[in-house]
């Protein structure tokens, strides 16, 4: 994971072939599914924040590879580019979104790091997995988005287990 994450932060001088505005712009708010992020100014702020946040290769991932996020009532009618990597938005997440809860950078740069996780290494245990992405989200530097975001969810081990990593890894421990 290591290098999967070097390998993305190294390249933030790599050349997109669109401008990250215009991409945001003309390639990704375009995107039939993306309506509705488009048509709320909450969401259509938070995607802009983020893509302004990462670097310009994962720019060019989703680009390349296809990435949408689609409402979870739209995947269930399959009203989606089925060759593309898809991040399931459930209505809990909606209404942060709708509400300009800028933690939702954390959980965008996270579903997206979990994407290109399961990409690389398919069969990681998924609790693994998601502390890795929790790093990646830290690498970034959205790490109080991420607490942020984890304080809001429901309690579970799981929470608490990711919480705990997102301490040590705040304090430089792990």
């Amino acid at each position: 994971m290591f290098n999967l994450i070097h390998r993305f932060l190294s390249q933030r001088n790599a050349k997109p072939r669109l401008h990250p505005q215009a991409f945001f712009e003309e390639e990704f708010l375009t995107r039939s599914e993306h309506y509705w992020i488009k048509d709320n100014s909450h969401s259509q702020f938070i995607f802009q924040k983020l893509w302004d946040h990462l670097p310009k290769s994962l720019h060019q991932f989703i680009l390349e590879d296809q990435v949408s996020f689609v409402l979870s009532s739209d995947y269930s009618q399959k009203k989606f580019n089925t060759s593309c990597h898809i991040v399931v938005i459930f209505p809990q997440f909606l209404d942060w979104f709708r509400s300009g809860e800028m933690f939702m950078k954390a959980f965008l740069a996270h579903e997206l790091a979990f994407i290109i996780y399961e990409i690389q290494a398919k069969n990681n245990d998924p609790l693994l997995a998601e502390v890795e992405a929790d790093k990646f989200v830290c690498d970034l530097g959205l790490a109080n988005e991420l607490e942020q975001l984890l304080l809001k969810m429901d309690e579970s081990p799981e929470k608490r287990l990711r919480l705990s990593y997102l301490t040590w890894n705040q304090f430089g421990i792990c």
